[in-house]
């Protein structure tokens, strides 16, 4: 099957089919699993409670995500925006279904902005609860990567869990 771009030639638009592969590929990796691998403990030393199994990673990506669509919804004025704060990885097919709304939700708060001018890009810094400055290209290419790497995380606990 061709793969479809979306129309626009910006960043945004880029970054939505980068978001979207990255969520496809994570998802494959979800349906892969077991649903005792999905919720066993596969990393018990890390302080990290966001890291202790698939399900706990799952559920840090999203809200994560989230995240990220709230910053810049703040940043750009965009109120009232009521960030999501639970999301349903009660199993891998929920999981799923909540990875393809948070696309679904980014497509319709980012694609308005699919024509933001560099001055725009420039004078919009957006500070992160982490401390970290990014605009809002960089926010989203951390976006993208957040799920990259909590999707490669996963296919290590996989092979942990085997």
């Amino acid at each position: 099957m061709p793969k479809t771009f979306r129309q626009n030639k910006g960043f945004i638009d880029a970054l939505l089919d980068e978001y979207q592969k990255a969520i496809e590929e994570y998802k494959e990796v979800l349906h892969s699993l077991s649903p005792q691998q999905f919720t066993a403990i596969a990393d018990a030393v890390t302080l990290n409670k966001n890291c202790v199994s698939v399900q706990s990673v799952t559920n840090h990506t999203l809200l994560a995500g989230y995240g990220y669509l709230y910053m810049i919804a703040k940043q750009f004025g965009d109120l009232p925006y009521e960030r999501k704060k639970e999301v349903d990885v009660s199993s891998i097919e929920n999981s799923c279904a909540e990875l393809e709304a948070l696309l679904m939700h980014s497509e319709v708060r980012l694609t308005p902005k699919a024509n933001i001018t560099d001055e725009e890009i420039r004078n919009n810094i957006i500070k992160s609860p982490w401390g970290q400055t990014f605009d809002i290209d960089q926010l989203l290419e951390h976006a993208v990567m957040h799920v990259i790497r909590h999707r490669r995380q996963i296919e290590i606990f996989k092979t942990r869990l085997q």
